[in-house]
């Protein structure tokens, strides 16, 4: 009698499970939509066709910057307690500088080159305005503070006849510099204001620059 009456009870409780999981589903197909979302049945809708213009039919529209510099007596502000000065100007599209170890500052010069056509093409369109597209000055400055004043007391070109430098280095008696095709190395002295001598190029690079 008991186990009978626990089947029974076990049937109305599984039957009754079925009948709730079948409401909930009419409750859930009824659901309104809310907004944004979309029902799961497919309506057929009526495509209008757009008559787009072909690639490259229109212009495309370009914005360049505008490179102004430091407006005169201009500075960075500095954190309270520093001050800053101007260290050296007129510099050409300086790219990277480099503490030596005896203090000397060097400064590469160098912009992308490019040909005739492409520079005349670029003061037309705007790009000059946000890059120089005159010639690579191709050379590095070297500036000399000896009391540490924060005024160079000498300013020389350290090396030139370059191409597009950038990366420079000092190791025991040699000088290395990175253009934008290869590595070289050039004969150096502590001291020195200027390089005369001939380098050696010791690693080609993928130029580009």
């Amino acid at each position: 009698m008991t186990f009978m009456k626990y089947g029974n009870y076990r049937q109305n409780f599984f039957f009754r499970l079925a009948l709730l999981i079948f409401a909930l589903l009419l409750i859930g197909c009824d659901k309104p939509a809310k907004p944004g979302e979309s029902k799961t049945e497919t309506i057929p809708t009526k495509t209008e066709s757009v008559n787009l213009p072909v690639p490259y039919a229109t212009k495309s529209v370009r914005n360049f910057s505008k490179v102004i510099g430091w407006p005169q007596n201009k500075t960075p502000v500095a954190p309270s307690g520093f001050t800053v000065t101007r260290f050296a100007e007129g510099l050409v599209s300086p790219r990277n500088i480099y503490v030596a170890p005896n203090g000397d500052i060097l400064v590469a010069e160098a912009n992308t080159e490019m040909s005739a056509p492409k520079r005349l093409a670029a003061k037309v369109t705007g790009y000059g305005k946000a890059q120089r597209v005159d010639p690579s000055a191709n050379q590095i400055m070297l500036f000399r503070d000896t009391n540490k004043d924060g005024i160079p007391d000498t300013q020389s070109v350290f090396l030139s006849d370059l191409n597009q430098p950038f990366g420079m280095l000092i190791i025991g008696n040699y000088f290395y510099v990175a253009n934008t095709d290869g590595l070289w190395r050039f004969p150096y002295t502590e001291g020195d204001t200027a390089i005369k001598k001939l380098g050696q190029k010791i690693l080609d690079l993928p130029a580009g620059g």
